[in-house]
């Protein structure tokens, strides 16, 4: 009888070995693309039941092949693992991540918290790398009423919002997001805090670039009613290094308007820190990289710290990124920082509509 018994449990186990393989990859556990379509199915059948929503999210790493290309096959995978784990803890047990090749809200959401959750460092081969990730989303009934065309319109959601930044489509994607950023501010100035309130909007360096970007800004601020100190467009240190007597004649007309400028994640681009002295920008966003080891690290520490002083000593303000615990923000305010942000206060929010 033990034999037996024992003969059955090594049974089981070779079986649910077996379901292992079948269902799951093997790298990173997660639910391989056979049990991932047979989730979406059942959910599919549960949301036209019930009458209701379901959404696929389809990511995908940017630049893996340069990762895989200058750090080799083990860091590779090194990081499809943490980007499992990520995946797995930024989502609730009724959702699926799976690795292959709610309500409208709840889906924005989940969105966002799936790639802040990615925008944090990977550690690989002991060192800190940053990477990004492009998002597709399909939502049932609205994209599809069966598995494949949700994961295809999914899949090519992904795409679309890869081929952007790299064929200027973000232009499209960035006045959208200043014309709405503007009539947001102008709802939470009549609703909150009157003139005080100032909103930050991130550009980006090819919407910079181009000839129009001047009115497009005076466009959307006077579409709104809105003073231009009522904005603060964050540009990154790629676009400042590059110097031009172009970029700087523009931001020397918008800045004598009243626009203020930021430069944002700083200390994560160049070395260079010319460019500081020859553009109209106010206020430095130190990156969340070194913040997050700001109390624990005294090398952090010592980077942040000149960071800020040097940013007194050039009249700039400073605002310190990913600022999570009361710890991090007495340190920075012992060294004179005067801003931060981070889910201290509050997490991301988004406005109902």
């Amino acid at each position: 009888m033990d034999r037996l018994e024992a003969d059955k449990q090594s049974l089981m186990e070779s079986n649910a070995g077996i379901e292992v393989l079948a269902h799951r990859e093997t790298l990173t556990n997660l639910p391989n693309r056979a049990l991932a379509r047979d989730r979406l199915s059942q959910l599919l059948a549960q949301a036209k039941r019930d009458n209701a929503i379901t959404a696929v999210l389809f990511l995908d790493l940017d630049n893996f092949k340069t990762i895989n290309d200058s750090l080799g096959h083990a860091a590779e995978d090194t990081l499809l693992c943490q980007v499992a784990e990520r995946l797995s803890a930024s989502v609730r047990d009724s959702d699926t991540v799976s690795r292959e090749g709610g309500d409208e809200e709840a889906i924005t959401a989940a969105a966002n918290k799936v790639m802040l959750q990615l925008a944090q460092p990977f550690v690989l081969n002991g060192m800190e790398v940053l990477g990004t990730a492009s998002l597709g989303e399909s939502v049932y009934p609205r994209d599809g009423t069966d598995t494949e065309t949700l994961l295809k319109n999914a899949d090519l959601a992904m795409y679309r919002a890869k081929v952007a930044e790299r064929t200027g489509l973000i232009n499209k994607v960035g006045s959208w997001v200043l014309a709405s950023a503007c009539r947001q501010m102008q709802a939470w100035r009549k609703r909150v805090m009157g003139d005080r309130l100032v909103v930050a909007i991130n550009v980006s360096p090819i919407q910079f670039r181009r000839d129009d970007i001047e009115r497009e800004v005076a466009n959307a601020l006077t579409s709104c009613g809105l003073p231009p100190s009522a904005v603060e467009l964050e540009l990154t240190e790629s676009l400042l290094v590059a110097d031009t007597q172009h970029l700087s004649e523009v931001l020397q007309r918008m800045g004598a308007q009243g626009i203020k400028f930021a430069i944002d994640d700083f200390g994560t681009g160049y070395s260079n820190l010319g460019y500081l002295q020859h553009f109209p920008i106010h206020l430095l966003k130190i990156d969340q990289s070194f913040i997050r080891k700001l109390v624990d690290s005294p090398n952090e520490s010592g980077i942040v710290r000149a960071v800020i002083e040097m940013a007194h000593c050039l009249k700039l303000e400073v605002v310190a990124e990913g600022v999570e615990d009361a710890d991090t923000l007495q340190r920075l305010i012992d060294n004179g920082c005067k801003f931060g942000q981070g889910h201290h206060w509050a997490i991301a929010l988004v406005e109902p509509t």
